[in-house]
């Protein structure tokens, strides 16, 4: 799985867990919090991940600074770290004002 993939995999799970901070309230869909990808830092591979691996994501929610939200991610295969790192991430402006 080439490294753009699982940085791709582990942007996509934060943008669920992103969106899925802020419950439901009617107000706006979840799908309309999430913003964009604005850095991918210090990501380091250390191993291929190959077909046959089962690939487990990992993200925490870190500091905030107005829009933005930095994320540790990391991608396992068993207990192997196959990748690390960190994205930052924005909330789409105005996702509040509806």
């Amino acid at each position: 799985m080439p490294g753009v993939l699982l940085i791709e995999s582990m942007a996509q799970l934060v943008a669920v867990i992103y969106g899925a901070r802020h419950p439901q309230d009617g107000s706006s869909d979840a799908a309309d919090r999430v913003g964009y990808l604005g850095a991918i830092r210090q990501m380091k591979f250390s191993r291929l991940v190959v077909p046959g691996d089962q690939l487990l994501l990992h993200a925490r929610l870190g500091a905030s600074i107005g829009a933005l939200t930095e994320v540790s991610v990391r991608a396992s295969v068993g207990s192997e770290v196959v990748a690390r790192g960190s994205l930052v991430v924005s909330e789409r402006p105005g996702a509040d004002a509806a």
